[in-house]
This record gives C-alpha cells, structure tokens and sequence, in this order.
C-alpha cells in the first residue's frame, strides 16, 4: 500500500503538467481558435522536486505548436502569476 508521502508525490507527479486545450469550432478550426496553455511545474512547496515535467510541458508545447495551435507554456510560475496567466488565458 502507498503511504501518504507517496501518494502525495504521485498525485503532484499527475498534476504536475495541467494542460488546458480550448477548441472553438470543429475540428477544422482555424490554427488562431486553436489554443493551448501548457503548465509544467516542477517545483513544489511540500514535495521534492519533480525531475521531469519541465522537460515534458516543453516537448508537449512544441508538439501542439507544431500540429497548429497557438501555444502558451508557464514554467514553475508563482501562484499569483499563475492565476493571472490563467484569467487571461481564459478571454482568448
């Protein structure tokens, strides 16, 4: 059985990488309502650093950008900026 330091660990490795994905229209939308927000957090107040969700938000970033989306990547952002990105992210 998991103990809780464990499952803790296990439940920020999860949430470790939020990707956000809004989709306007169907699925042959212009590449300008294609959007993504990619957040990669590796450092975390109460648990040892995650060794690689940096690496993965940015090879996921690249991917989306890549297939056509307009692709916003926050790396280890404070909370506050963090929220702000999110509103703003939000009225794309």
């Amino acid at each position: 059985m998991f103990s809780f330091s464990l499952r803790r660990r296990a439940l920020a490795g999860l949430m470790s990488i939020t990707v956000v994905v809004g989709f306007l229209g169907s699925g042959g939308a212009r590449a300008a309502d294609r959007v993504a927000l990619v957040i990669g957090m590796a450092q975390y107040r109460n648990v040892p650093a995650l060794s690689n969700t940096v690496n993965d938000a940015r090879l996921l970033s690249a991917t989306l950008s890549r297939i056509g989306f307009d692709v916003t990547t926050l790396i280890d952002t404070p909370q506050e900026e963090l929220r702000e990105e999110l509103d703003k992210f939000a009225f794309r």
